[in-house]
């Protein structure tokens, strides 16, 4: 799952600088389609929820290795009043931003599972992500 790089650069900043990371009082989770464009206008709006342990749970060895945290809660974003997306460019990324801002701190195209995003929001469509189907991931790279 890739960092963006507002979270990279404040975790070596604090890992070598010594300069201190505040913490994230909320995030904002966004959907994305698949041509990298933010979902827009029938009612979608970003989620914002508290960071804390009852929205995101403890890190865990995903049973690869890999350190994640996943959804606790149900990350509700209302029904569609309008299409969202279309067969031809489905929502395929889900991005999590420091809550309020543009710094974006993870994006993912993958479930808990590992399977690829894929999804179509019709006019009328309720969209939820289920607690637990988005796990936030540290993968070492060499």
């Amino acid at each position: 799952m890739p960092k963006g790089t507002y979270l990279k650069d404040a975790q070596l900043s604090a890992v070598l600088r010594g300069v201190a990371h505040p913490a994230v009082a909320s995030v904002d989770v966004a959907l994305f389609r698949g041509d990298a464009t933010e979902v827009t206008g029938g009612g979608y709006a970003r989620k914002n929820m508290v960071a804390n342990t009852t929205n995101f749970g403890a890190p865990v060895d995903n049973g690869t290795g890999v350190r994640q945290v996943s959804n606790l809660t149900i990350i509700d974003f209302g029904s569609a009043t309008a299409d969202w997306s279309t067969d031809a460019n489905r929502i395929t990324e889900v991005r999590v931003y420091a809550g309020g801002t543009a710094n974006l701190l993870y994006s993912t195209t993958k479930d808990i599972a590992g399977a690829n995003i894929s999804k179509i929001v019709q006019s009328g469509d309720p969209v939820t992500i289920p607690v637990g189907q988005i796990a936030f991931r540290e993968i070492d790279v060499a």
